[in-house]
């Protein structure tokens, strides 16, 4: 063993035990082994051993190739692969969601195809989501006042999210071995696959067809020829009926009645779909959001009152956050004016498209004056709208590191458009953004900077232009980014 200062000590690997299945708890055996991990290694071995009497599928990818056996094997097992890399260093940072698309990696797998693997989930996820007698009257109660489909299937998750503890764990243990939907429900615990049973047997008993559904962890194709699980979030549940086309995740309990969730990722209905697919690519018509505000100044109420334009399609339609109208629309239009201006009200609003590709609505708001400096000057500061192109960065987008190892996998293209019109008569201005304006290799940015009198006008542009970048071209979304976001590029100072 040799510690992180170089000395090497002699050491004995002891293995204490091991727990063999009598019965294996699936038809089939699969996975992934990603050689590169946290720590450095001076050899990462895999080796994958099957009977000859089972199909075994193997492949390397990212550079991990096939080498001989050095190391000691079992009795019986005829069907040898073995793995092996040299002089490991650590995983690359940031860490992004499926690591798998760029590290060297193995994945094995017993089913022989997408088909036999996705029969066997199928399978027992029909057999287990029925209905028992108590379910039915639970059901029953539930939905005894709903008036529209969306709202029996928002109940219904709702009710699996509040009655239910969900248990964290490891899918590929229980997406063949998964408890009964009456049992999931009588002891109101569950793993992922519980989960879903439940939720399709009262919504399948609601009038809805259902079915299992697996959403790749990360953006992008995952199909390498190989059936295995392990590039795939915990399993869910696709809900269709009139005005619903939904997917209910169980690890949020959230419903999503839009396309979003599906946005530049595989999906895969097991059972149903011959392979993991990409429904809807992040590098076709890019997302768009566009938010437009028309104010002015009121002295007497120390207050911005005026009319807006809000817009957002593709990946950053809130169609399934907005629907139902009333309140919770306005709530939401809330939400993404507050982004933009901070402690934004909207009194009114009227829509002009609503759809699962986009939203588009008239407003009208008023926003607080913010608080004066020691200098007795107003800042009017810009943000950013919730759902946005910057607020939905992944994790793994720290604009702090001027420099990464990964690449940066994102939902899609996408442009953000944010303008601000005042009337700031009876203000005087201070301080103004300047104007730029620059385009680079990963899409462009620009502000623009106008007065007319008493009125101001400030529009910021961002544009995203494809759905993945290396690690060399970092450097360029980085500093759109940080283009957007500046403090700089976004404050007028008034007085």
């Amino acid at each position: 063993m040799i510690l992180h200062d170089g000395i090497e000590l002699p050491c004995i690997l002891e293995c204490i035990y091991v727990i063999e299945d009598k019965q294996a708890f699936r038809s089939g055996f699969e996975g992934q082994f990603i050689f590169q991990k946290n720590d450095p290694a001076l050899n990462s071995w895999l080796i994958v051993e099957a009977a000859q009497s089972i199909p075994l599928n193997v492949k390397g990818f990212n550079g991990a190739i096939a080498a001989d056996r050095d190391l000691p094997g079992n009795e019986g097992m005829d069907q040898v692969f073995s793995f092996r890399m040299k002089n490991m260093e650590p995983a690359p940072i940031p860490g992004t969601d499926d690591p798998a698309a760029y590290l060297p990696h193995v994945q094995f797998s017993t089913f022989n195809s997408w088909t036999q693997l996705g029969n066997a989930i199928k399978g027992e996820f029909l057999m287990r989501s029925m209905m028992n007698d108590v379910l039915k009257d639970s059901l029953e109660t539930l939905l005894v006042d709903a008036e529209t489909m969306i709202e029996k299937a928002h109940r219904i998750a709702d009710f699996v999210d509040t009655h239910q503890r969900y248990i964290n764990y490891d899918p590929k243990w229980f997406v063949s071995r998964v408890r009964s939907a009456g049992r999931v429900y009588e002891t109101g615990y569950g793993v992922s696959m519980d989960q879903c049973v439940l939720t399709a047997a009262m919504m399948r008993e609601a009038g809805f067809e259902v079915w299992p559904v697996m959403l790749s962890e990360g953006f992008g194709s995952i199909d390498e020829g190989v059936a295995t699980l392990a590039r795939f979030q915990s399993p869910g549940v696709w809900v269709s009926g009139p005005g619903v086309e939904a997917y209910f995740d169980p690890s949020t309990g959230t419903l999503h009645n839009g396309l979003s969730p599906i946005y530049n990722r595989s999906v895969w209905l097991p059972g149903f779909d011959d392979q993991p697919t990409l429904r809807w690519s992040g590098d076709g018509e890019g997302s768009r959001i566009v938010t437009s505000f028309n104010l002015s100044w009121d002295a007497d109420a120390e207050m911005w009152t005026g009319s807006g334009y809000y817009e957002a399609g593709g990946g950053y339609c809130p169609f399934d956050k907005m629907e139902g109208g009333g309140d919770r629309s306005r709530e939401y239009l809330n939400d993404v004016c507050s982004g933009v201006l901070s402690g934004a009200d909207v009194s009114e609003f009227s829509p002009m498209s609503f759809d699962r590709f986009t939203v588009a609505s008239d407003l009208s708001l008023s926003v607080p004056a913010s608080e004066r400096d020691d200098l007795d000057r107003l800042p009017f500061v810009i943000g950013d709208p919730t759902d946005g192109l910057i607020d939905v960065l992944p994790h793994y987008v720290p604009l702090y590191l001027a420099e990464r190892g990964t690449p940066v996998p994102l939902a899609g293209s996408g442009e953000q458009v944010v303008k601000v019109k005042l009337n700031v008569a009876g203000l005087e201005v201070v301080r103004l953004p300047e104007p730029v304006t620059f385009n680079n290799g990963a899409g462009s940015f620009e502000l623009t900077v106008a007065q007319d009198g008493d009125v101001v006008t400030i529009v910021r542009t961002i544009s995203v232009q494809r759905s993945k970048y290396s690690v060399e071209e970092w450097t360029d979304l980085r500093a759109l980014l940080l283009a957007e976001v500046s403090e700089s590029n976004r404050t007028i100072l008034l007085r």
